[in-house]
């Protein structure tokens, strides 16, 4: 013990409570407040005095505690010490928790040491507490520290149990009270209830007077408190929706503030719209105002660098600043990471260019250093294995360097073009042997301008020229010739292609290993008179490429025939424009018409994430209207994971099928099947494979998700899920012509094909199948050689089974895209039975869909309505919960695990999500599905997002919590949102910064 003692005035406290700050805070906090005044009259307020004497109870006593009672003591152990030396009563509350405390011992030895057992309470609020012979049953009580209690008590002390009251303690506080005051329990008692009827009777009195003037008031109050509650709703409503269409219009110019708007708006109130906007909100990009010139995403893709005067590291998942580092403050051109395990950075500064090692992105540090000559470096580009690295100046200097050590580097001999440059694209063909240039001439106008606003408009196009990586010397023939002649072009990650962009057209060529180009093939644009100079290429067959008006096109070139899945604007909020006539006139020799003079809107840099997720593009400029003082520049991330829907939050490859308790997924991608562990939907990891007998067309899971169906035209395959080995086939069957219907009168030479159109599992071991005929086929998985029974339903041609919750019997519900949807009984398959139709009109049904338990159904139909039904009765009852209806068509529905929400897809590529009632159907959330998905895709629920399985081959996800997509719009969102900009967008409301 240390320190100087407090003091107190002896018996200042009449009980001292020792407690587990961890465990029982709530239950000493409720007994030092219902011990002060137990039988207490409810006028008395003056704490009681301590005496001797014993007698009934008037006044509150004194209770230390040591959250209401420390004060701001230098030390602690001092002044509870002095609290225990003046307290007349010890309590403590035991529990496993305070056993272990270290606080609490020290507390009881003091006790023990200085006061004996005698005046210790205790009260048990967890563990147990067993009386042995002499003393506590240590090997049964773990409410109690054994060390220093062992041996203490003569006789088995009294004890309060409190395990089951907690916070509300009621009368059992007069077992403390009692011996704490000096006087009988039936006393204590008897005096608590007087009081508390007193106390009644008083209050009833006094509320009796008070009412009849309240009431009138309050009444007043209530109504006017009520049309104030609506018309500030209201309010809301009408200012959140205004923001949804603010951010909107200016997400193209201004990203950053497009995601604080749609963050403000949801903290007004979350309507449908807001919601949807949120769940979207990934298609708008992110936003990082930054001092640099150029950015280049790490091999491994965990680090983003952006460099100018500073290198500064990001993590590129939160947009967290990593690190900084000052650099040469020159003129940045190129900055690039090798290739994997690609630590090492190379930035093309001033006339040099810095090598700098990243592989701690917290602490970079320059590993070395080309030193060039006299003029700019403008290019920078490693090879295939990061082993060399070729470099190119503004003189037209071609310089090989062996960078084996990066702290000395060896030059390998210059390429003089004896040229001078603009500009300078340069990359190596990975996989390849062979390094492809573009350079751009310098202009020469007379009158002689600087170098730099030379570089600025010289525009014009040049020729590809690819280089034999062992003698960099030798100019390899190439297939793009001068018609052919080209602003930009990369490669693919693997090499096997090149995309170029020319005057005439966007063209993707295969290249060979060793260089040679050959079957271009253009790629879609939406406007032929808008020029591409800005390309990249990235993983996955994505390329993104940037117009001279700042349009932005994305293709997929993974497919037979490339397509452009999707365009967007980055509109600079001040980007500039050289017109033609402000230039100085040409020498003679000059050959450039006004259309390649006018300067284009030229990005600093772009390019793709090492995973193909994400496109970055660096512009210049920023958000004009900021009050406060920015970087210049502006780094817009677009995700990418699907340009049809760039606000996916995650994409699985094929048709998605969640699994009984949405931990795992199926998705079926042509041939093949794959398992994912969607635990983390937003993150899937894939589990496994398995190549299917042919194109999967539907896939369902067994009730116990440890097994699969799947079919494909005639065919039928049941797999086996096993978690701890690799999914197998188990059964193959083939669907026949039960009912006798082919061929077809008058198309007998086409023979007969039964076309499965459904499939689903009766439990884990019975699968359902229906076919175009109008028949249900039911096989076991434990009997391969065909089908148990094969029954015709009036349904017509079938689009959807589910099963339904039917206790022991088996009931199937079976949708037509006739229009009718039936109930059939196929506990006995060889004797099915239909039980009954759900009423819901002539239009043809497009979809439908079970809970998981069976327990809700949901129809949508042609003609635009849903309707929702509860089973009930073991299926025999359908109840009606509501019906829903659109302006066009429904074609898809889904019903979350729980069945308390359906989602339906309109024809008009919206998305609505109703939160379902016992008879009612409210709408929380509507969103736009981008216009290249089909409308026709199918919908599912699971771990709290929404999935559309789209006609092109992809399953995009939503994330449906509002509050989790605000949060993310949150990340990337530029300079913080201005009381001005608040101002213009809500007038008259207060303003708070949405992402603070």
């Amino acid at each position: 013990m240390s320190g100087s003692v407090t003091v107190m005035p002896p018996w200042a406290y009449h009980a001292f409570i020792s407690y587990s700050h961890a465990r029982d805070l709530p239950v000493a906090a409720a007994l030092q407040r219902d011990l002060r005044r137990f039988a207490v009259p409810w006028f008395r307020h003056r704490t009681a005095p301590l005496t001797d004497r014993p007698g009934p109870p008037h006044r509150p006593l004194r209770i230390f505690r040591d959250v209401t009672d420390l004060s701001a003591a230098p030390e602690l152990w001092p002044t509870i010490e002095a609290a225990l030396a003046s307290a007349r009563w010890f309590v403590l509350i035991a529990s496993p928790g305070s056993a272990a405390s270290v606080w609490v011992r020290r507390e009881i030895e003091w006790w023990l040491a200085n006061r004996g057992p005698d005046r210790m309470l205790i009260a048990v609020t967890g563990g147990q507490v067993v009386w042995g012979d002499g003393d506590f049953d240590w090997a049964a009580t773990d409410a109690l520290p054994r060390e220093p209690l062992a041996g203490v008590f003569e006789h088995e002390p009294h004890w309060i149990d409190l395990r089951t009251l907690r916070e509300e303690l009621g009368d059992a506080v007069a077992d403390f009270a009692a011996p704490i005051r000096g006087v009988a329990k039936d006393t204590i008692v008897g005096d608590h209830l007087r009081q508390r009827t007193r106390a009644r009777w008083t209050l009833r009195g006094a509320v009796a007077l008070l009412t009849a003037a309240v009431l009138a008031t309050t009444t007043a109050a209530v109504i006017a408190t009520r049309q104030r509650a609506i018309a500030v709703d209201q309010r809301n409503t009408a200012v959140a929706n205004q923001l949804v269409g603010e951010s909107q219009a200016v997400q193209d110019s201004q990203p950053g503030l497009a995601r604080q708007l749609l963050a403000a708006a949801y903290r007004l109130k979350a309507t449908p719209q807001v919601t949807g906007a949120l769940a979207a909100g990934a298609a708008i990009p992110q936003e990082l105002r930054v001092a640099a010139d150029r950015f280049a995403f790490r091999a491994d893709g965990r680090v983003l660098a952006t460099v100018g005067a500073t290198l500064r590291l990001y993590d590129p998942a939160t947009l967290e600043l990593l690190a900084e580092k000052p650099l040469d403050g020159k003129q940045v051109s190129a900055a690039v990471f090798g290739p994997a395990p690609g630590h090492l950075l190379a930035v093309a500064d001033g006339t040099d260019v810095l090598l700098l090692d990243v592989r701690d992105p917290r602490a970079p540090i320059e590993a070395g250093r080309l030193v060039g000559g006299d003029e700019l470096m403008l290019a920078a580009a490693f090879t295939p294995d990061g082993k060399r690295i070729t470099t190119a100046d503004r003189g037209g200097n071609i310089q090989e360097w062996n960078i084996a050590d990066p702290a000395l580097p060896v030059s390998l001999g210059t390429m003089p073009f004896r040229k001078r440059f603009a500009r300078y694209q340069l990359q190596h063909q990975p996989g390849g042997k062979v390094a492809a240039m573009a350079p751009i001439l310098l202009r020469k106008p007379t009158p002689p301008i600087n170098d730099e606003l030379a570089a600025n408009i010289s525009v014009n196009p040049t020729l590809l020229v690819l280089l034999d990586e062992r003698d960099p010397s030798r100019v390899l023939p190439s297939a793009v010739k001068e018609t052919d002649a080209i602003y930009t072009f990369a490669y693919a990650p693997d090499g096997r292609h090149l995309v170029t962009a020319g005057r005439g057209a966007v063209r993707l060529w295969t290249a060979s290993a060793g260089g040679a180009l050959s079957a271009p093939v253009t790629l879609p644009v939406a406007d032929p008179a808008i020029r591409v100079r800005h390309i990249a290429y990235g993983p996955g067959g994505r390329i993104a490429a940037v117009g001279d008006d700042g349009t932005v096109s994305c293709w997929d070139v993974s497919g037979s025939q490339p397509v452009l899945t999707a365009q967007f604007r980055a509109t600079p909020a001040d980007g500039k424009y050289v017109l033609a006539d402000e230039l100085p006139n040409d020498g003679p020799d000059e050959d450039w018409s006004a259309a390649e003079v006018e300067s284009p809107w030229n990005p600093l840099d772009l390019g793709f994430s090492p995973d193909g997720s994400r496109f970055a593009l660096l512009t210049p400029g920023g958000n004009a209207e900021a009050e406060t003082v920015a970087p210049p520049n502006t780094l817009r991330i677009y995700s990418t994971l699907d340009t049809r829907q760039l606000g996916a939050r995650s994409v699985l490859p094929g048709r998605a099928v969640a699994g009984p308790d949405g931990t795992r997924t199926v998705t079926a991608d042509e041939k093949t099947i794959r398992l994912w562990d969607t635990t983390d939907p937003l993150n899937p990891r894939e589990l496994g494979s398995v190549a299917a007998p042919d194109t999967v067309q539907g896939v369902a899971f067994a009730p116990d998700g440890r097994s699969l169906a799947a079919y494909f035209e005639q065919e039928v395959w049941a797999f086996s899920v096993d978690p701890a080995g690799p999914m197998r086939e188990v059964a193959r069957w083939q669907l026949v012509d039960g009912q006798k219907s082919c061929p077809m009168p008058g198309y007998e030479k086409l023979g007969c094909l039964i076309q499965a159109s459904a499939v689903t599992f009766l439990d884990r071991g019975t699968v359902a199948v229906g076919d175009l005929t109008g028949q249900v086929s039911i096989f076991a998985l434990d009997h391969p050689d065909g089908a148990l029974a094969t029954v015709p339903v009036t349904v017509g041609s079938l689009s959807h089974l589910a099963p339904l919750a039917a206790g022991n019997s088996r009931l199937l519900l079976v949708a037509g895209q006739g229009g009718l949807v039936e109930i059939w009984d196929f506990t006995d398959p060889a004797h099915a039975g239909e039980r009954g139709r759900l009423p819901g009109g002539d239009s043809p049904t497009w979809d439908a869909a079970v809970s998981p338990d069976g327990r809700t159904v949901a129809v949508v139909r042609r003609d635009g309505t849903a309707t929702v039904w509860r089973v009930t009765g073991g299926g025999t009852n359908m109840h009606r919960i509501a019906d829903l209806t659109d302006t066009g068509s429904l074609t898809a529905v889904a019903l979350t695990p729980a069945g308390d929400r359906v989602a339906v897809l309109g024809r008009d590529r919206t998305l609505a999500v109703y939160r379902l009632g016992d008879d009612t159907a409210t709408v929380e959330l509507l969103l736009p599905v981008d216009a290249s998905a089909e409308a026709t895709a199918s919908l599912s629920f699971a771990g709290g997002v929404l999935s559309l399985a789209t006609a092109h081959g992809t399953t995009v996800v939503w994330q449906l919590n509002p509050a989790a997509n605000a949060r993310a719009l949150c990340v990337g969102a530029g300079p913080p949102m201005t009381a001005t900009q608040w101002a213009r967008v809500a007038p008259g409301l207060p303003f708070h910064p949405p992402c603070t």
